[in-house]
């Protein structure tokens, strides 16, 4: 996928939405756990993106505004769903609405809330095991999504379908009365 010298998403940013936890806590180990053994060695090593996580972010100010300002404005992002965690869904609901590439990874088991169910999710185990199967199984899903021109996600389904909606009511067709 990369040559010696050059890796395929050089130059490119990478925002991981996860839930963060307090530092000694369960869902903290977790997710840093998936970053560190899993997402950075194939984002950062093998792809060449530069990767950024909210609770490693070391520059002051605002941190609402700074990570709405990378869910937007970031190449790509991962999701972990983890724990269903709202500002994880928050997040992940802004980048949809931004329309820009993101890939969403979950614990087996995880059952997902209705209007994210019928999305493809990269499910995972929380063991060596599972970290090893998740590196293979999301390469190629971040390739795929960074090479989508126009990513389809709930946000973009709904609008799509208003608009159309719109376009039925002005040319004086009545959907309901």
């Amino acid at each position: 996928m990369t040559t010696e010298n050059t890796k395929l998403y050089e130059g490119k940013t990478c925002f991981v939405i996860t839930p963060i936890g307090g530092d000694s806590t369960d869902i903290r180990r977790e997710a840093d756990g998936i970053i560190d053994e899993v997402l950075i060695p194939i984002l950062e090593e093998e792809l060449g993106f530069t990767v950024e996580v909210a609770h490693r972010v070391d520059s002051s100010g605002s941190i609402t505004q700074q990570v709405i300002q990378s869910v937007i404005n970031s190449d790509f992002a991962i999701c972990n769903l983890a724990t269903l965690n709202p500002n994880v869904m928050y997040e992940l609901a802004l980048r949809h609405a931004a329309r820009k590439p993101v890939v969403t990874i979950a614990p087996k088991g995880t059952s997902l809330p209705f209007d994210i169910s019928d999305d493809r999710v990269v499910f995972y185990r929380n063991d060596i095991a599972g970290a090893l199967q998740l590196k293979a199984d999301i390469q190629p899903k971040i390739c795929s999504a960074m090479e989508d021109e126009a990513p389809d996600n709930p946000v973009y389904r709904s609008i799509k379908s208003g608009k159309v909606m719109q376009e039925v009511h002005a040319e004086g067709c009545l959907l309901y009365t």
